[in-house]
């Protein structure tokens, strides 16, 4: 599991399996097309999103004011999104069982115990989810240079 923080209480992990790489990446480089905030990498368009944003969180921009930010970047087909997150805070394996007491919303997949705290586990797929289309593409897959 890879341990991050999103700038909220709490600890959150995205299973290593979804984590295609991790990267710092220049504010300056992330453009706006149709609505859509994007990066130009390794010569295809990198999604970005705000994985606070996208856990329900208030909105929070100021992460974007920084030189700099830091993105888990996962691939779902043949598209690339990158999450921004505060701190990518470590890497961690466990046995323990899932639980879904936490579970209360479709984009969290349970929770676990790691050093006496509740991780709360991030369904990144399941948020992919939303920005696909009926045909499987990404919503914005018409966006191909930025």
């Amino acid at each position: 599991l890879l341990l991050v923080d999103i700038g909220v209480r709490g600890s959150f992990a995205i299973p290593l399996t979804a984590v295609y790489r991790l990267e710092k990446l220049k504010t300056s480089r992330i453009q706006i097309a149709q609505g859509q905030k994007i990066v130009k990498y390794d010569g295809r368009p990198l999604y970005i999103k705000l994985l606070k944003e996208e856990l329900g969180f208030s909105q929070d921009n100021n992460v974007l004011n920084k030189d700099e930010v830091k993105v888990v970047v996962v691939k779902d087909q043949d598209s690339l999104w990158g999450f921004v997150v505060n701190d990518i805070r470590d890497i961690i394996t466990t046995s323990s069982r899932i639980e879904d007491y936490v579970s209360d919303r479709p984009h969290i997949m349970g929770g676990i115990e790691h050093d006496g705290k509740t991780v709360t586990l991030v369904d990144i797929y399941y948020i992919l989810s939303g920005f696909r289309t009926e045909d499987s593409q990404p919503l914005d897959h018409r966006i191909e240079a930025a």
